[in-house]
């Protein structure tokens, strides 16, 4: 018995549940933001950033606002990508109200990549994976 196509049929489904898992959370993260938090004109003060895998190098903005009680806040974004987020950007942010560091930014250059883009390749990768298994079975 050849060991190779069920580990590779593992593989293949566990990146699809992974992609359609990651796109649940953020839409529902999203989701509980837009009807519970609170919306808040903010700018981004800075770019954090983390190296990754092979060196790659990974950049998140940094937001500061104001919740509606006044208090200043400095809080981490969600998004990531590649480039380094313009400092000065004006953004527009949902934060929770019990905790304000924990934000989504709606409009701006911080801007999170769509729950919909992983939900469609988890999908795809699944569709890919079924129509490749029934055509060899």
């Amino acid at each position: 018995m050849d060991i190779v196509a069920p580990v590779a049929v593992l593989v293949w489904v566990a990146v699809a549940l992974l992609c359609i898992g990651a796109g649940l959370r953020r839409a529902l993260r999203s989701e509980r933001l837009r009807r519970a938090g609170v919306e808040a004109a903010g700018t981004i003060v800075e770019s954090q950033f983390r190296s990754g895998v092979g060196g790659l190098v990974w950049f998140r903005p940094v937001v500061s606002f104001r919740t509606a009680t006044g208090q200043r806040i400095l809080a981490r974004g969600p998004a990531r990508r590649r480039a380094a987020f313009p400092r000065g950007a004006p953004v527009l942010i949902r934060y929770r109200p019990d905790k304000p560091t924990i934000i989504e930014i709606f409009d701006g250059p911080g801007e999170g990549p769509s729950p919909a883009g992983y939900l469609f390749t988890g999908a795809l990768l699944l569709v890919v994976l079924v129509t490749l298994t029934a055509t060899t079975a």
